[in-house]
């Protein structure tokens, strides 16, 4: 009741905004200020400068998605959560390279991750190891081997990170009673 009643309050906005109602077009950016700026922080991750010079782009975009939005393609909403993707991603294609690479970030000396042989020799050990592994524990496995990291593999498997985690404990335990001290 309560969301049918706010959806057409922001239908409402949107009709008037179309109109050239500014204090419409307040309350749409306001009511969508949420989404913009999550989706800044998407896409801007631990830069604050960047995440608001998205978000502004996010609010340019509600603006131009008001003007261009057409009720028979769709809801307003989806509509303007792709419109505001698409400014933020143009907004980072014409950014210069010098604002994208961080000197100092590549001039600091990094762990370096797993060499490709090493990789190739996990993933053969990981195949033999295949009988004892349920799918889950596999798939854990190798979406960590792949990316090497268990926050980026529950990304790559659109896992939580606890799923992952835990599967990836069940596996080295089994492992374990395979291969002892080969730690």
């Amino acid at each position: 009741m309560e969301n049918d009643k706010r959806a057409d309050e922001l239908q409402l906005a949107l009709d008037k905004a179309q109109s050239g109602d500014n204090d419409a077009l307040t309350e749409l950016l306001l009511a969508y200020l949420p989404l913009i700026r999550s989706q800044a922080g998407i896409f801007a991750g631990m830069d604050r400068h960047l995440k608001e010079d998205l978000a502004q782009e996010g609010l340019l975009a509600l603006c131009r998605a008001t003007a261009l939005f057409q009720p028979r393609r769709g809801p307003f909403g989806a509509f303007l959560k792709v419109c505001v993707r698409n400014a933020m991603i143009s907004h980072l294609r014409r950014r210069p390279i010098e604002e994208i690479v961080d000197e100092e970030w590549l001039e600091r000396e990094v762990e370096p991750g797993p060499g490709l042989d090493e990789i190739v020799e996990a993933r053969e050990c990981l195949r033999q190891a295949a009988r004892f592994l349920s799918d889950t524990e596999l798939l854990a496995m190798d979406a960590f081997l792949e990316t090497g990291g268990v926050g980026r593999a529950a990304r790559a498997l659109g896992w939580p990170r606890k799923k992952v985690d835990n599967a990836l404990t069940r596996a080295r335990a089994k492992l374990r009673v395979i291969a002892p001290g080969d730690d």
